[in-house]
This record gives structure tokens, sequence and C-alpha cells, in this order.
């Protein structure tokens, strides 16, 4: 009888489901509003998640459950969206996006470390989401990113006297790269970017969009 006891209790221990807080900011990409809504739900806890397509969102605390982060529709309540996350995530951007057409859900997510580590201080963080590897020129920096990869870019030390920095985003046809574009932006300490690489929606052509951000909007990490 002990023995059928403890391998009970072992049985509903190894299938409790885990749930741990993280600090999340929200940003929508390529939605068809500039405002938008879902709601993270967990047991017995439920949030309202705004987020807009301009700007990154400030920080809120929601949960996640065997690491994976639930969304509903803010509307019908049916479900929206479900983002796997590493287990040592506790600070993140979630990109929210339409998901492709029969897929199961309607969004689709990208869960990015938000630290100082990964997204620098007066520096930048490049995301390739295209099917493709693109290359991104940051002053001095020259990074080539292939399908799925992201990068920590410090701040460039090559900036004129005005703290720009030149800027240029390119793709390979034909075994040349193609500067898609190029710009000089400002790099200065308490100032970071974003820069997301995908596809558009029409042409399939890989197109760059990119978001200011400052990092001490970011919240110490909750508790666990």
């Amino acid at each position: 009888m002990r023995v059928i006891l403890s391998i009970l209790i072992l049985t509903v221990l190894g299938e409790a489901q885990q749930t741990r807080m993280l600090s999340c900011r929200f940003l929508g990409f390529q939605t068809a509003d500039d405002e938008s809504s879902l709601t993270c739900v967990g047991p017995k806890v439920e949030l309202a998640c705004p987020f807009q397509n301009a700007e990154i969102s400030p920080p809120v605390t929601i949960v996640a459950v065997d690491n994976v982060i639930s969304f509903i529709d803010s509307k019908d309540r049916k479900p929206a969206c479900s983002i796997v996350v590493p287990a040592d995530l506790r600070q993140a951007i979630l990109v929210l996006m339409p998901a492709p057409k029969n897929s199961s859900l309607p969004w689709r997510g990208l869960a990015i470390e938000d630290t100082l580590k990964t997204f620098p201080n007066g520096g930048a963080l490049v995301v390739n989401m295209h099917i493709a590897s693109v290359r991104f020129i940051i002053g001095e920096h020259k990074l080539e990113l292939k399908p799925g990869a992201q990068s920590a870019v410090l701040m460039p030390m090559e900036r004129d006297d005005f703290n720009m920095a030149t800027v240029a985003f390119q793709f390979n046809q034909e075994e040349q790269w193609i500067t898609v574009k190029e710009t000089k932006m400002r790099f200065t300490q308490g100032l970071r970017y974003l820069m997301l690489c995908c596809g558009d929606p029409e042409t399939k052509r890989p197109i760059i969009s990119m978001y200011q951000d400052r990092p001490y909007l970011a919240l110490s990490p909750p508790p666990k």
C-alpha cells in the first residue's frame, strides 16, 4: 500500500503544472490595426495586454505555464496565441503578428530576451524573421544573419560629431548583396534600436522595421 501511495504522489507531482512570472513588453508587427489587445491566461489569472505597431509597450507581469505563454482574444475569448519560451527567460519583448492562413490560431509570437546583454544600451538588437539570410551594417559592425537568427550589436564607434552612424540593410540576390535601405541613425547611451527583418506579405522581398527603445523603461525581473 505504501508503495502504491508513493507512486501516486510522484505521478501527481510530475503532472503538476509549472507556473512562473515574466516581465514582458509587447509590440504589434504587420497587424491590420494600429492598436490591438490579447488577454494572457493562466491558472486563476487573466491580464489584458494591449499593444501597438508603432512602439514597444511598457512592461507588465504575466504568467507562463510549463514554459508556454497563452493568450485568448480579448473580445470573443477564443484561443488566440501560444508562445513557447525558454525555461530561464524572465524578461522579454513579445512580438505579436498575424499567423499565416490555415494556422490553428490567429496570432503567432516571438519572444526576445529583454536584457542589456541581448539588447545593449546604446546599441541594437537585430532579428531576421525572413526566409533567407540578410546582412546588417551598423557603423563598423557588419553581420550576416541566417533565417531565425538574432544578434546584439554594441554601440558603433564610427560615429560623427552628432553621434550619427551609417546603418544599411542588405539581402543576397544572385551572389550579390543588394542594399534595401541605407540611412544615418543616432547612437548614444540611453537609446537603443530593435531591428526586425521579414518578408513583405505581397512581394515576399525582405523589408526592415526599426523601433526606438529606452532601456530604463524595463522593470527588474519579477519574483519567482
